[in-house]
C-alpha cells in the first residue's frame, strides 16, 4: 500500500503537490483568518509554494541527478539538455518565480 502511494505521487508530482498546496492553504485558512482577503492569500501563497516552488525543486533534482529515470519517463535520450533543464529549474526557484 505505501509502495504504491510513493510511486503515485512521484509520478503525478504536479497533482500530489497541487493537493498538497490546498491542504496547507485550508490549514492556514482555518487556523485563524476570517476575513476573504486572509483566506485568499493563505491558498494562493500555499499554491505558490507547494505547486510551482516545489515542483521546479523536483524537476532540478530529477533532471540533474536522476537523468537516466527522468529521460526514460518522458521518451528522451539522455544528454546534456537533461542538465540545462534542471539548472533553469533551480534558477526559477532561487529567484522566488521571477523570470528576470
Amino acid at each position: 500500500m505505501i509502495r504504491s502511494v510513493i510511486v503515485f505521487v512521484l509520478s503525478n508530482y504536479s497533482l500530489a503537490l497541487l493537493l498538497l498546496g490546498l491542504i496547507v492553504g485550508a490549514i492556514a485558512a482555518l487556523s485563524g483568518a476570517r476575513d476573504r482577503a486572509a483566506i485568499v492569500e493563505a491558498f494562493f501563497a500555499s499554491y505558490l509554494l507547494c505547486a510551482l516552488g516545489l515542483a521546479f525543486l523536483y524537476n532540478f533534482v530529477m533532471h540533474v541527478f536522476f537523468q537516466e529515470t527522468a529521460s526514460r519517463f518522458i521518451g528522451w535520450q539522455p544528454s546534456p539538455f537533461e542538465t540545462e533543464v534542471g539548472i533553469a529549474s533551480l534558477d526559477v526557484v532561487r529567484r522566488g518565480g521571477r523570470w528576470r
